[in-house]
């Protein structure tokens, strides 16, 4: 994100459909009067609460520890197939299974 802070504009009005045959006009709604100043001011602080959470959660030396290149899934995948995952004989899993 940029660092000049977001403004919400406020919206062109949506369009107006006329009906051909009556003459009917529907649709569209009037424009958004914007944020007021509190609402700018809070959008601002939350936004800079959001951005210094994000840094860090993503400098956190927990991610450093993490295994790199697709480690991660190869080692995933493995726990997901070893046989004792869930505790138990690989026996009364396949008794469990056929059931």
């Amino acid at each position: 994100m940029r660092g000049t802070a977001l403004v919400r504009r406020a919206r062109p009005r949506l369009a107006r459909h006329q009906a051909p045959h009556t003459d009917e006009v529907t649709g569209g709604r009037l424009e958004s009067p914007g944020w007021t100043a509190n609402e700018k001011a809070e959008h601002r602080r939350l936004l800079a609460l959001w951005q210094e959470l994000a840094i860090k959660v993503g400098a956190h030396p927990f991610w450093a520890k993490q295994p790199k290149d697709g480690e991660l899934v190869l080692a995933r995948t493995q726990l997901k197939h070893h046989p004792d995952v869930l505790g138990l004989p690989q026996d009364d899993v396949v008794e469990t299974a056929a059931a």
